[in-house]
């Protein structure tokens, strides 16, 4: 039977459709995740980056320079678990509404478009030790702010990430030290910490996980899976979780679940985090916790008078994929308080 030009057509479109729409070698096709102006901007003011950190692993980081930008002191946003660069993109365009000149997305090593670290476990999230975070931190200041060290940045970081920045403060070059911060629904104490904090507990639990990892077969507390978003534990907003979703599981971002090490590790970091927050710590910080948390166990209470602390009334954990209304209140209250000043008309 012989195929009209027209029909042929018809038949492999959907098909061309089908493989152009997905990621190649996990890159994003970003006019199909964002729409419209979204996606222009985005293409037209971003550059992807990659610098060593430590124990040599490849670590990802997005730019954004907008050329109307009037404010030469850079914003870093230091990401959380399983929170990669992307997911961040929509903060950084309302950075520049902000008068922000240049804006760096860093996505944590084993995640995003960083090296995994976990030797034929590669989708698994795991750290050896939370140090490494901070070790890489470290580093990405020094390769991304090698030309311009006068400049001091301002930092917004999400959970996880807000351990990572706050416990690198002590090691960092003074010019790096930030000039404010914003933490958005940081990870104090995980809702299950009450139960590891137990010595005993948590002296049985590494044990097993050390006696695990050595035969090669990491523990996984949660596996990553496509979730309804009546169920889902991150945003209140229909649309970004299918976008979040889209991205994680067709974009390659995303992982398969979250090792038993990796829990410990945060235990660990959150205790020192705490402790890190107390009067020693001297930069004017905003805590943004979100009203129906679903993660951190929000009763920590914050007594350095450095810290002031907001509760986002019905927001989820991941504020920067909430629905436009709370994302938007999140994005007014993080820059007026880093700025100090409201918005320009």
């Amino acid at each position: 039977m012989k195929i009209s030009k027209l029909n042929y057509f018809g038949v492999m479109y959907p098909i061309l459709c089908f493989f152009f729409a997905f990621p190649i070698n996990g890159e994003l096709n970003y006019i199909d995740v964002f729409k419209g102006e979204t996606s222009r901007k985005i293409v037209s003011n971003k550059t992807d980056h990659f610098y060593v950190g430590t124990n040599k692993t490849k670590n990802y980081y997005s730019k954004f320079t907008f050329n109307s930008g009037l404010i030469r002191n850079p914003l870093v946003i230091i990401t959380g678990l399983e929170d990669p660069a992307p997911f961040w993109f929509e903060t950084a365009l309302k950075a520049e509404e902000w008068g922000f000149r240049e804006v760096y997305i860093v996505d944590l090593r084993g995640q995003g478009q960083s090296d995994r670290v976990l030797n034929g476990q590669k989708k698994l999230i795991y750290v050896e030790k939370f140090k490494d975070y901070i070790s890489d931190v470290l580093l990405f200041f020094d390769s991304a702010f090698k030309d311009n060290t006068n400049e001091r940045p301002y930092i917004i970081s999400h959970s996880t990430g807000s351990i990572v920045i706050t416990n690198a403060l002590k090691k960092m070059r003074k010019e790096h030290i930030p000039l404010k911060m914003s933490f958005w629904t940081p990870l104090t104490r995980l809702k299950i910490n009450r139960i590891l904090e137990n010595k005993f507990v948590y002296a049985i639990v590494r044990f097993i996980d050390q006696v695990s990892l050595s035969f090669g077969y990491p523990i996984v507390v949660k596996k990553y899976k496509k979730v309804e978003f009546k169920s889902n534990k991150l945003t209140t907003s229909l649309e970004k979780h299918k976008t979040s979703e889209f991205m994680r599981f067709k974009g390659g971002l995303g992982s398969d679940g979250v090792t038993l090490h990796w829990v410990l590790e945060a235990i660990k970091a959150s205790a020192d985090f705490r402790e890190h927050l107390g009067s020693d710590m001297n930069i004017d910080t905003l805590v943004l916790t979100a009203g129906d948390e679903t993660v951190v166990d929000n009763s920590y209470e914050f007594s350095n008078k450095k810290i002031s602390v907001k509760n986002v009334i019905g927001a989820k954990h991941a504020l920067n994929i909430e629905t436009n209304d709370i994302l938007n209140s999140v994005i007014n209250l993080t820059f007026e308080f880093l700025l100090d000043k409201p918005k320009s008309p």
